[in-house]
């Protein structure tokens, strides 16, 4: 069988977080530029590719990849999970399929505005995200923190951990972004910090979803031919020659 070899979750991990931090410290970088520098050719353009919030910009699309990517993981580890736990791996590949799609049209957005405007009718956009974040948290809260009881202590963990990073700051901060674009506007630096922080850490939840299913799958299989060992013997190093016990030219002993 042909061997493909593949990265460690640590490796993984390490490229991943350097490259969100890249692309936040690009996404600041740019709006500095607008700020401070002359008008230059593509300086506009340049600021609004790399601006966290730009809906085809490369955050968002690094994003929406990054949760995809977790989703097909999950997917995978469905099929090769018990029955008792497949259910939940699928349900988490579905979450972090939505979650992926709509990073990049958003519309969560605009369902929540609208259930908002129909059934929270007079009160504010910052009070209608709390009441609907607190819902979602609640309802999946408790769906994963089922499932991820059943699950490995470590896998278990670090996808708790994950949910936690990402919901702080899809619903937590972007509250408070709302709140500071409502108080301080959505040209100040206080706006910019704020948005930075919150989709830095749904970014950062994500990236760690990732890496909690890879390693999960990358602990269950072997780990050079990311194919499942199911007997001793396919693992690299667990095959023992058998020994020839007879003498040279005599019986065996």
């Amino acid at each position: 069988m042909m061997q493909i070899p593949v990265p460690t979750p640590r490796r993984v991990l390490r490229g991943l977080l350097f490259a969100l931090a890249g692309l936040l410290a690009l996404s600041t970088l740019g709006r500095l530029a607008q700020r401070h520098l002359p008008d230059f050719v593509g300086r506009d353009r340049l600021a609004e590719l790399f601006w966290i919030l730009e809906s085809a910009g490369a955050a968002t699309l690094f994003g929406m990849m990054v949760l995809l990517v977790a989703a097909a993981l999950a997917f995978l580890a469905a099929a090769d999970a018990e029955r008792t736990q497949a259910r939940g791996w699928r349900g988490v590949g579905m979450v972090l399929a939505a979650l992926g799609v709509d990073e990049l049209f958003g519309g969560y957005e605009d369902v929540t505005d609208r259930l908002s405007d129909l059934l929270l009718g007079p009160l504010s956009n910052a009070v209608a995200w709390i009441v609907w974040g607190f819902v979602a948290v609640a309802v999946v809260g408790v769906l994963l923190v089922r499932f991820a009881w059943r699950l490995p202590r470590r896998t278990g963990q670090r996808l708790v951990a994950a949910a936690a990073v990402f919901v702080v700051g899809a619903v937590g901060f972007e509250i408070l972004s709302k709140v500071v674009a409502g108080v301080a506007g959505s040209r100040s630096w206080l706006f910019v910090a704020v948005t930075t922080l919150e989709e830095g850490l749904e970014l950062l939840g994500g990236v760690l979803a990732l890496w909690a299913i890879y390693s999960h799958l990358y602990e269950r299989w072997d780990a050079v031919t990311f194919r499942r060992a199911r007997r001793p013997e396919a693992v690299v190093g667990a095959v023992s020659p058998t020994v020839d016990s007879r003498p040279p030219g005599g019986p065996a002993v």
